[in-house]
């Protein structure tokens, strides 16, 4: 859903609720309210509208800065792993930081990526591509280019003339399959030959990204992300709310978009640290 949808729906969910009387002390919370707490296209959706610079919540790229600011870290995570065949094992993830080595030498460089155009999209399909026999969807898929000129007239974005790739599965209520990690790395790969890549699983609980179909391997080419509040999505949306009462984003709306805008970041926020 896009930031655009979401607040049509608000409305319309003001104005159902102004029918009912409201039970005590029970807040209303619009994500809760259309049954969109669970399902991971609507959490792939929201957060795919906030990366996006150019949706009209107004947050700019604020997000996405944000999101490469907290996606840079040296965490470790360790997870108990049963195969299909052999004993359980211990598998321990890579640092975030080393991986992302690879395309940045410090957290401002990496944040620095996203200085161009930008363009977030959902449900990517590699299935049928000439450059890929794998088959699947990307949940989140970002592109960023050079910054146009203004004057310039618009075109479409050729795979050359993409600076960097960000691809993100994201996981809520399952677990990966098959080969679909490896899938997405082979098409981004074939299609973005020349682009600095980076892969995010993003989960609820930093989940290490498992190769669940030939191999059963750790795949050390994707970072860990969650919804939490240390370093997560929720802490995103947390700065981001505090930041719409204040310059320069507070000089760019009016206090009624403010108010929509910080409303539905507070009722993802409440709900999208359990999804």
């Amino acid at each position: 859903m896009t930031t655009t949808e979401a607040i049509e729906k608000l409305k319309k969910l003001r104005a159902h609720l102004g029918k009912m009387k409201p039970q005590e002390n029970e807040d209303v919370n619009m994500f809760t309210a259309f049954n969109l707490q669970s399902a991971e296209r609507h959490h792939s959706s929201f957060f795919a509208g906030l990366l996006a610079p150019g949706n009209p919540h107004r947050l700019g790229n604020a997000a996405i800065k944000k999101f490469l600011y907290y996606l840079w870290n040296d965490a470790v995570r360790e997870e108990y792993y049963k195969p299909r065949n052999g004993n359980p094992v211990i598998i321990k993830s890579l640092p975030n930081t080393e991986i992302l080595h690879t395309v940045a030498q410090d957290r401002q460089s990496l944040i620095n990526l996203v200085e161009g155009d930008i363009t977030v999209s959902t449900e990517v399909s590699i299935n049928n591509n000439t450059k890929s026999t794998q088959k699947g969807f990307i949940d989140i898929l970002v592109k960023i280019s050079e910054k146009k000129e203004e004057a310039a007239p618009a075109a479409e974005v050729t795979p050359t003339a993409v600076k960097t790739v960000i691809v993100i599965e994201n996981k809520t209520g399952t677990e990966t399959h098959s080969d679909q990690l490896h899938n997405y790395e082979n098409y981004i790969d074939a299609v973005y030959p020349d682009s600095k890549k980076i892969f995010v699983l993003l989960s609820p609980h930093s989940s290490i990204p498992i190769n669940r179909g030939g191999d059963e391997q750790y795949n050390n080419r994707y970072c860990i992300f969650d919804y939490g509040q240390g370093q997560g999505v929720c802490k995103i949306l947390e700065e981001l709310i505090a930041e719409l009462d204040i310059p320069p984003m507070k000089a760019g709306m009016t206090s009624k978009q403010r108010r929509k805008i910080k409303m539905i970041l507070e009722d993802y926020k409440d709900i999208g640290s359990s999804p």
